[in-house]
C-alpha cells in the first residue's frame, strides 16, 4: 500500500507531504520556470500527539505553521522582487486574520442569533440550527468574495491541481500533466 500523501494549494504552486517528507514546488513569475525546493519537517510534538484527545490540537498547530512556512516560501519564490514581512510582521498578520475568522465566523453570527428574543427563549436546536445557518452564508458569501481575486482565484487553481495529482498517484498513475487532467 502507497503511503498517504496530502497537500495544500501556496502562491503560484503546491506543497506536498509524504509522511516526514515535505516539497514545495512554484512557478516563478520572471520566467514561468518550476523550482522545488524541500521543506524541512519540524513537528515539535512528535510524542503528545500519540496522546487520544489531545493530539489534534497539537496536529493542528503544527500543519498551521507548515502551511504558514509554505506560503512564505513560495512567496519568495514567486515574486523574489517584492518586500517580503519580517517575522514579527507575519506573525502579527497571521494573528489579525484569526481575531477576524474568529469575530465574523463564530462572534457574529452567535451575535446575530442572540438578537432575535423568540430564538433565545425556544429551543436550543432551533437556536443552533438558526446561527450554523447564518454561519455558513457568511462562509459561503466569504469564499464567493474572495475567489473574484484574480489572486485567490489562481490559489484555487493550484488546490485543484493539487487534488487531481494526489488522486492520479493514489491510482497507481505516472504523474504527468495529461493524466492528473483525468481526475476531479
Amino acid at each position: 500500500m502507497k503511503p498517504p500523501v496530502g497537500g495544500q494549494a501556496v502562491i503560484e504552486g503546491v506543497m506536498m507531504q509524504n509522511g516526514d517528507r515535505i516539497a514545495v514546488a512554484v512557478r516563478r513569475q520572471s520566467d514561468g520556470g518550476i523550482v522545488v525546493r524541500p521543506l524541512p519537517s519540524r513537528s515539535r510534538f512528535k510524542r503528545l500527539e500519540r496522546i487520544p484527545f489531545v493530539r489534534g490540537t497539537f496536529r493542528l498547530y503544527d500543519m498551521l505553521s507548515l502551511g504558514i512556512r509554505a506560503l512564505d516560501l513560495s512567496s519568495k519564490i514567486a515574486f523574489p522582487e517584492d518586500e517580503q514581512l519580517s517575522k514579527g510582521g507575519t506573525f502579527l498578520t497571521f494573528l489579525a486574520a484569526i481575531v477576524l475568522a474568529i469575530g465574523v465566523f463564530v462572534v457574529l453570527p452567535l451575535y446575530l442569533t442572540n438578537v432575535v428574543p423568540t430564538l433565545r427563549s425556544g429551543t436550543s436546536v432551533v437556536f443552533n440550527l438558526v446561527e450554523g445557518m447564518i454561519r455558513l452564508a457568511f462562509f459561503l458569501t466569504y469564499l464567493m468574495l474572495i475567489s473574484r481575486m484574480k489572486e485567490i482565484h489562481r490559489v484555487f487553481q493550484y488546490h485543484g491541481a493539487e487534488h487531481k495529482t494526489v488522486y492520479a498517484y493514489e491510482a497507481d498513475e505516472e504523474l504527468t500533466v495529461e493524466n492528473a487532467r483525468r481526475y476531479t
